[in-house]
């Protein structure tokens, strides 16, 4: 699966890094169809326990202790507000995390990829 939304940043520095490991990280992934229909939602959230090039950036789920790989553009990172934050697949609420993540995931194929 790729996102249109932009070409992973794959550069990134030992200071940036260092910067969000040990933060709690809210990630969104929209999973979208050929046709740009929404396919399905994941919401989770957890502590950023490493990131690098071959594993991506890893998270710790809160809950199951699960690590979970994402891909590790550190550009795509944002500042999260402070407040509650309701996860709409499960109801769970989120208090105060650090960052936010938000992808729009299309499959291959799809009208915005390049051959």
């Amino acid at each position: 699966m790729t996102s249109t939304n932009s070409m992973p940043s794959l550069d990134f520095t030992p200071e940036q890094v260092a910067s969000v490991i040990g933060k709690h990280l809210l990630v969104g992934l929209t999973h979208r169809s050929l046709d740009d229909q929404v396919v399905s939602i994941e919401q989770f959230h957890g502590i950023i326990v490493r990131v690098n090039l071959r594993e991506g950036l890893v998270l710790k789920l809160y809950g199951t202790g699960e690590e979970r790989s994402l891909p590790p553009d550190l550009s795509r990172l944002e500042k999260a507000d402070p407040g509650q934050y309701r996860l709409k697949t499960t109801g769970e609420v989120v208090t105060d995390p650090d960052l936010t993540l938000m992808w729009t995931i299309y499959p291959k194929g799809y009208k915005g990829d390049n051959p």
